[in-house]
């Protein structure tokens, strides 16, 4: 699969961000789709099929963990979208590392906020080479 053709997810509901990050992948050719709840994310990821998803982990209604649980839950064995969580904070309120936690719940990496143009080609080159 070209990087140019991939169909992406991006879970953001900061304007800022959402802009910030489709602008990005547009630029790399990428077909972008935004949700900016976490119902929204999991509505669009069962009805459309993604090559990958970026999911923000601090969303209004339910966090993107949650998120991910349940998108992983409604994919079954049939597919396994990668889905890497996009944030700007490496530790919660708790001072627990979000990454394990990402990972923990079926995320498959974890990149810290803003995506740049380098980051994101990194990240699709990463995980849609496994699909071609």
């Amino acid at each position: 699969m070209e990087i140019n053709k991939s169909k992406v997810l991006v879970v953001e509901d900061a304007e800022i961000a959402q802009k910030f990050a489709t602008m990005t992948l547009h630029d790399l050719g990428c077909e972008v789709h935004v949700a900016e709840t976490g119902f929204e994310a999991i509505k669009m990821a069962n009805q459309n099929i993604y090559d990958i998803i970026l999911m923000d982990l601090g969303l209004p209604d339910i966090d993107g963990l949650k998120v991910t649980e349940t998108i992983r839950k409604i994919e079954g064995n049939n597919r396994n979208t990668p889905v890497v969580a996009l944030t700007a904070h490496s530790e919660n309120k708790d001072g627990i590392n979000n990454k394990q936690n990402c990972l923990k719940v079926g995320m498959n990496d974890y990149i810290e906020k803003p995506l740049t143009r380098e980051i994101a080609e990194k990240m699709l080159e990463k995980f849609l080479q496994k699909l071609a």
